[in-house]
Order: structure tokens, then C-alpha cells, then sequence
């Protein structure tokens, strides 16, 4: 029956596409357990304060998933012109796999691209694919400028848009992008810096120094 190799690939292809499915999903917990809010706040010094924990606005993640259901909606058309043999079903089988992945993908992005601004640093933590994450630091004595860009009828309207950091150390600049009220974030971190130039003169931090270093007055 000449059919049949193609029914097995079928079968195969569609058992693929569970198991991808459920190791996608399986990802996705293993990193909101590890990258999630709490795990990265996990990293801030106990004297550090929280002052924002940043990510994406939601409007971006909301316009993929419509451009993700539309695109999902695709094979409908083709159902009613395509005839339904088992080419048929393996191609389908095949898109909704790649599908699931962008999917994927796309959803763990967005959680997992975090900026956080303490009263002592900005912490700018992204993820690059499934398993590579970056993690970079400025500290808020050397900010030299922060700088906002909103681009778009949208953005505007929502108010969210890039905003640039530049600094005087080893890292020149950070950007953190498509995030909610970016005016008001650069207000948030000058006033940080500004305090903490005034309350830490010579930037020396008496919280990391022995009682026989304290810097006498």
C-alpha cells in the first residue's frame, strides 16, 4: 500500500510535535523558576531598595500573540482548498510544530527580559534564546545621562518607549527597551543617582566595609 510510509511519517511527525510541546512548556517553568521576579531580586543586596522591576509593556507581548493567532488561523484557508491527504496533514502537522515553538519562544522572551533599578544599581538582565542569559550592572555613581526615545502613534498613546543609559564605566550604555513610562523611569533614576552622590561621598559604601575601615568623619 503506497500510502501507508506516509501514514507512519505522519504518526511520528505528530508524536514529535507533543513532545516538543511539553519540553517547550517543561522550559518555560524551568526558567520563570529560575529567572522569575523573585529569583533575580534574590541577587539584590540586603541593603539595596528595589526602586523598579521592568519589563517589556504588555501591548508588545499582546501584539505577537494577535500576529500569532492570525497566523495560527492560516491552514483554515487551506483546509477548505487543499485536498486532506496524508501530505496534507504532515505539512500541517509541520506548521503548527513551528508555530508552537515561535510561540514559545516569543512568551519566554518576554518574561525573562527583565531591568531592575535599586537605589545602588541598574541591573539590565536579558535572556538570548532558550538556554543563554546576559547579566550587566551600572553602578549609579558612574551615570553620566539618561536619554528616552518613543517612537509611533501607539507608543505614544501608552506610554512606552526605549530608554538609554550612559555610563562612564566598562559598560557604555544599556537600553532598556519597549518599557512602560520611560519618562518617568529616567526621572526615577537621576533622582536615584542624585541622592546617592549626596549620601556617599567619594563613592564609598560603608555597608561592604569592615568596622576598622569605616571611613572616619
Amino acid at each position: 500500500m503506497p500510502l501507508e510510509p506516509l501514514s507512519n511519517i505522519l504518526t511520528i511527525v505528530v508524536t514529535v510535535v507533543g513532545i516538543v510541546f511539553v519540553v517547550g512548556l517543561v522550559v518555560i517553568v524551568y526558567h520563570l523558576v529560575r529567572f522569575g521576579k523573585h529569583t533575580q531580586l534574590k541577587n539584590i543586596k540586603p541593603y539595596e531598595n528595589v526602586l523598579a522591576f521592568l519589563r517589556r509593556h504588555w501591548f508588545v507581548l499582546f501584539m505577537q500573540l494577535i500576529g500569532f493567532f492570525f497566523l495560527g488561523l492560516l491552514p483554515v484557508a487551506a483546509f477548505f482548498l487543499v485536498p486532506h491527504n496524508d501530505i496534507f496533514w504532515m505539512v500541517l502537522t509541520l506548521f503548527y510544530l513551528l508555530w508552537l515553538y515561535a510561540l514559545l519562544y516569543a512568551i519566554t522572551m518576554y518574561l525573562l527580559d527583565v531591568w531592575i533599578v535599586t537605589d545602588h544599581r541598574v541591573i539590565d538582565s536579558e535572556q538570548h534564546g532558550f538556554f543563554k542569559r546576559t547579566t550587566a550592572e551600572i553602578h549609579l555613581a558612574k551615570i553620566q545621562d539618561v536619554s528616552v526615545t518613543i517612537t509611533g502613534i501607539l507608543p505614544t498613546f501608552l506610554d512606552y518607549g526605549n530608554l538609554e543609559v550612559q555610563s562612564a564605566g566598562a559598560t557604555e550604555k544599556f537600553f532598556f527597551q519597549q518599557i512602560p513610562h520611560p519618562n518617568a523611569i529616567r526621572d526615577l533614576i537621576m533622582e536615584a543617582h542624585n541622592e546617592f552622590i549626596e549620601t556617599h561621598p567619594n563613592d564609598i559604601e560603608i555597608h561592604e566595609m569592615g568596622p576598622m575601615n569605616t571611613p572616619t568623619p
